[in-house]
């Protein structure tokens, strides 16, 4: 490739120089005959010597060029072949990455084969061993059938309607209704916890505490279902009872280095109304006192807004043990925060539709969202999202400046293990307080 290349150079470097002689040699003549045949011949001869002596000069430049210009294509020449053998080491790569691209696909395509042929053996051992359970199945039937009727005894047609068995109608039973009251004197409700968490750092902050009690089905209730009861029977202040004693007994058992995050327990407003179920309950409190850093105790702002002075007197006596006060389920946020944290509380937990899905309303006007959960802060409340179901939920909350959330999103309730709710060995030491009714 290079030999020819170079060829066609020198070429074309003698036709130029040969044109050049053969315009100076017809140049020569042509004057010669014009002096032989014209009288203005004399007058030509220098113009003619000058082309003559011009041609010769520029044939002598390039013979003299002629040497530079032959290196510098024999250097082309070099650089061109260069070139030519890296595309041909190029070519000869590509085509070793293409072949070894062949033969993985090639291993593939046999493993892949080689576990197909695998399954559909295994498949038809499946299916072998399904038509011999089918067989045994039908000689069992043969077997029931001969013992049923051993003579073998053929029903007439007309007989055959009359000796057909009318299938039985299955009424399913109804539920039997739960006694909560006896499920409760028993022992038999379940406590569990579900975490409150930082929804950034998804680290649980506060764990809810309550009871839940399975239907004759082994189902748990759904826990308004379940409070209803209990609120109809008067049994919520042994409820609270039970739960506040079993988060104190899990939280000695477990140690404060252990159980970091704290519990919170719900007070019903039948709690603070019945004075024999506040009683042990404060009694419960006082006796824990040294544990208020622990425990946060929570009434529903439905329960808080219906409380008369009485029962006011009793929640502010719980504050006044030390322990933080909790408003749940705040879906009415028209109240002033200093007010509530003056009176002990120092978190409002609010739905999630509340704070994502509506302008607030505080009563004398709209506010923003944001505005909402700043003053709470700025207020000394922490506001907790309740129901917080969806991912783009908590994207959302935390765009709000709304830092802590609870729902199924994060974890959902869990039954405590039964061994954190027995009492730890150095309790005796303790103060002793019953949890029963």
């Amino acid at each position: 490739m290079a030999q020819g290349f170079q060829s066609t150079r020198v070429l074309e470097r003698l036709r130029g120089v040969g044109f050049v002689a053969l315009v100076s040699g017809l140049t020569g003549l042509g004057v010669g005959a014009l002096s032989f045949f014209n009288t203005i011949g004399p007058m030509l001869v220098p113009i003619v010597l000058g082309l003559l002596v011009f041609g010769l000069v520029f044939l002598l430049l390039r013979m003299a060029l002629r040497p530079k210009q032959s290196s510098e294509s024999a250097q082309l020449a070099k650089d061109l072949v260069a070139f030519e053998r890296s595309v041909d080491e190029r070519m000869d790569g590509y085509r070793q990455a293409l072949l070894d691209q062949q033969r993985l696909v090639a291993e593939q395509v046999a493993t892949v084969t080689q576990r197909l042929d695998a399954s559909h053996t295994v498949q038809n051992s499946a299916t072998e061993a399904l038509a011999s359970q089918v067989d045994a199945l039908k000689d069992q039937v043969a077997r029931l059938e001969k013992q049923a009727n051993p003579r073998s005894v053929a029903i007439p047609g007309e007989d055959a309607a009359a000796a057909q068995v009318p299938p039985i109608a299955v009424v399913p039973k109804a539920e039997a209704p739960i006694n909560v009251k006896s499920v409760v004197a028993n022992d038999g409700l379940s406590m569990h916890l579900q975490p409150i968490v930082d929804i950034a750092a998804r680290k649980p902050v506060l764990y809810e505490a309550f009871m839940r009690v399975r239907s004759a089905r082994g189902q748990f209730l759904e826990q308004a279902q379940f409070q209803k009861m209990a609120n109809q029977g008067g049994l919520m202040p042994t409820i609270n009872k039970k739960v506040l004693f079993s988060s104190l007994r899990m939280l000695r058992r477990l140690g404060e280095k252990q159980m970091r995050a704290g519990v919170l327990c719900q007070i019903a407003g039948q709690s603070l109304s019945d004075t024999k179920g506040f009683q042990e309950i404060a009694a419960l409190l006082k006796a824990y006192a040294h544990m208020n850093d622990l425990i946060v105790i929570e009434v529903s702002q439905r329960t808080f807004n219906g409380l008369k002075d009485r029962e006011r007197e009793r929640l502010s006596l719980i504050a006044d043990i030390g322990f933080p006060l909790s408003l749940g389920q705040a879906d009415d946020v028209g109240f002033d925060p200093q007010v509530l944290f003056a009176k002990g509380f120092r978190y409002v937990r609010c739905p999630t539709s509340i704070l994502l899905h509506a302008d607030i309303d505080e009563g004398g006007g709209h506010t923003s969202r944001e505005d909402f959960a700043a003053g709470l802060e700025n207020a000394g409340l922490t506001l907790v999202a309740e129901g917080v179901e969806r991912e783009q939920d908590a994207l959302r909350l935390i765009d709000l400046n709304v830092m802590y959330g609870q729902g199924s999103l994060f974890a959902p309730p869990r039954p405590v293990k039964p061994e954190l709710l027995q009492a730890p060995s150095f309790e005796a030491a303790s103060p002793r307080v019953s949890a029963g009714g």
